[in-house]
């Protein structure tokens, strides 16, 4: 009798064993995938404790504060961002994903400023050297979507084309002196607020040479500052006015 009772507990404990785990195996099943699902509009991926936005974004190109605004009506929240104001006109690329997050958007729009032929002149990037490229993105330490971007525009490819040209300022002594008009070319230079290094100029005191060597375009200001600092021609004794004195042993005329 004992045998039957034991059997039957050992057969109750056995049936419980098994339909407890069943019970496991099927809220396992239950349970959602990690990283959800792909492709929609403002859609959560989970990856350990880091949660990422996936969403569509569809930016016609700008400033990069538009762009900010457009990834953030995107996901639906605020980005730490920091725009430097000297890049705030700075013109991205048209930008049409699906099913991204935002460093993946970030990345994209680096490798995107690389390949672009609008590195130069107006194009986008803006401010870039000819013949060059802009390099340009968002970057941070974290690469996390709550990381604080920091946006960032790069020259890349050729160097800066750079002359040497000499100038004659020795009519320009007589009524300035050389510091005065070099403190109004480097005025000039500063005022512009062109990228790159300011030109090097050295005055020459026995050939009175102004030697300037630098880009270009920015030379083009040393003839724009001489050009106003023209001397002006002295009166001559014999000019229209002038008055002819007769000699004391000349008759005057009637």
């Amino acid at each position: 009798m004992k045998k039957i009772i034991l059997l039957l507990l050992a057969t109750i404990f056995l049936q419980c064993e098994l339909t407890a785990s069943a019970q496991d195996e099927n809220s396992t099943s239950a349970a959602p995938r990690s990283g959800g699902r792909r492709g929609g509009r403002g859609d959560i991926q989970q990856s350990g404790n880091e949660t990422a936005t996936r969403f569509n974004l569809d930016f016609p190109g700008g400033t990069p504060v538009q762009l900010v605004k457009a990834i953030e009506t995107a996901i639906g929240k605020p980005l730490n961002t920091i725009i430097s104001p000297e890049y705030g006109e700075v013109k991205i690329m048209p930008l049409k994903l699906r099913s991204v997050t935002v460093p993946e958007v970030f990345d994209a729009l680096r490798e995107g400023s690389v390949a672009s032929p609008f590195g130069g002149g107006g194009g986008f990037g803006g401010g870039g050297r000819r013949g060059g490229r802009s390099l340009y993105s968002f970057r941070s330490t974290g690469n996390r979507e709550d990381s604080i971007w920091v946006f960032f525009n790069e020259q890349q490819g050729a160097p800066v084309q750079r002359n040497v040209r000499y100038y004659q300022l020795g009519p320009y002594l007589e009524q300035y002196k050389i510091e005065d008009i070099t403190t109004a070319v480097k005025t000039g230079w500063a005022m512009q607020h062109n990228p790159g290094p300011e030109p090097e100029i050295s005055f020459h005191k026995d050939t009175k040479l102004l030697i300037a060597a630098g880009d270009p375009e920015k030379l083009k200001l040393i003839d724009s500052v001489l050009e106003q600092l023209k001397p002006v021609p002295k009166p001559s004794g014999t000019g229209m006015g002038a008055m002819t004195v007769p000699r004391k042993d000349e008759e005057p005329r009637e």
